[in-house]
């Protein structure tokens, strides 16, 4: 199509592009492309890094979420009496036993230390679950074992590709349990995180030792 321009003299005149403004428009056009393609693959590699990352705190943050979750369901050692009476454990003889959080050391499989607890139930001893966490030196591996108070215990990893698992007690309150390892990426093994953090019970008669 042809563009028309009227002068000043009133003389039609055609009006095209010139080389140098088709030049001018492809070098825009490539540069504003070029820039496009390096802000695309940055986000694609931005992307791919965060699925990694996301992948790996994931795993981090279960076994975190995990432990946590447990501590916190623990209550005080309680039983029902034969007549249907619920006692605190050690209440019948006039003094009240605590809920104890045992931290022991790994014998089995010589791999640090070990937590146990008892899990309790207001309404029946059969609903008691006692709980193991412990370090898999063969599989390297975190697991949370469950043994109900009626039937075999289960095994579960929290997990994967960890190392140097221990629990602390604070000297200065008996009620927290600090946790300490080494958790690494399952796609990058040079990755690894240093988890540390402390979980404390909530309520009376619990209480954290150290048994050697």
């Amino acid at each position: 199509m042809k563009l028309f321009n009227m002068n000043i003299f009133g003389k039609v005149k055609n009006k095209g592009f010139t080389l140098v403004e088709v030049l001018t428009s492809a070098l825009i056009v490539g540069l504003l492309a070029t820039v496009l393609l390096v802000v695309l693959r940055s986000n694609l590699t931005t992307m791919s890094w965060g699925q990694k990352h996301m992948d790996f705190n994931y795993k981090i943050q279960y076994f975190m979420k995990q432990f946590y979750t447990d501590i916190k369901k623990i209550n005080p050692h309680v039983y029902v009496h034969k007549y249907g009476h619920l006692y605190i454990k050690g209440e019948a003889g006039e003094e009240f036993f605590p809920n104890v959080v045992r931290i022991e050391k790994d014998i089995i499989n010589n791999s640090g230390t070990e937590l146990l607890f008892v899990l309790s139930s207001l309404k029946s001893d059969s609903e008691a679950m006692a709980i193991k966490y412990y370090y898999d030196k063969k599989s390297e591996t975190i697991i949370r074992e469950i043994k109900p108070a009626d039937g075999p215990p289960r095994a579960i990893p929290v997990a994967r590709n960890a190392k140097d698992l221990r629990f602390h007690v604070n000297e200065n309150d008996s009620k927290s349990v600090r946790v300490t390892c080494k958790i690494f990426d399952d796609k990058r093994p040079e990755v690894f995180e240093d988890v540390d953090f402390t979980v404390r019970l909530e309520g009376d008669l619990m209480t954290v030792k150290v048994f050697e």
